[in-house]
């Protein structure tokens, strides 16, 4: 009789596990936004270009950081301004903490 309990046990344990991997995949999702980029900017502190999106309908914006070595910031503009970037994302787009980015592209 033990032994039962125990197999149901692992049973039930195994179809918990099968049905949790389930809704992580279903939110790992991943969805993809494109928008022109308005304005490029330098933190002196972290050492990288900050571009930002243009707003979306609900008055947000991106903003995507940019490591590129031997750039000024004049030049960043010129070559990053009135450019799409196209973002890769994970999660809901209605919650910041929620969002992992996971590629960007600028065309």
């Amino acid at each position: 009789m033990k032994s039962k309990i125990t197999v149901s046990t692992i049973v039930m344990f195994i179809l918990i596990l099968f049905s949790f991997s389930q809704i992580t995949s279903a939110n790992n999702i991943i969805n993809k936004v494109s928008f022109k980029i308005e304005k490029v900017t330098y933190s002196s502190i972290d050492n990288v270009f900050y571009v930002y999106t243009e707003k979306d309908k609900n008055d947000s914006f991106w903003v995507i950081d940019i490591n590129t070595k031997n750039m000024t910031l004049k030049q960043a503009k010129k070559k990053y301004i009135n450019h799409i970037i196209d973002i890769y994302y994970t999660g809901d787009e209605q919650n910041d903490n929620e969002i992992e980015i996971v590629k960007t592209e600028i065309k």
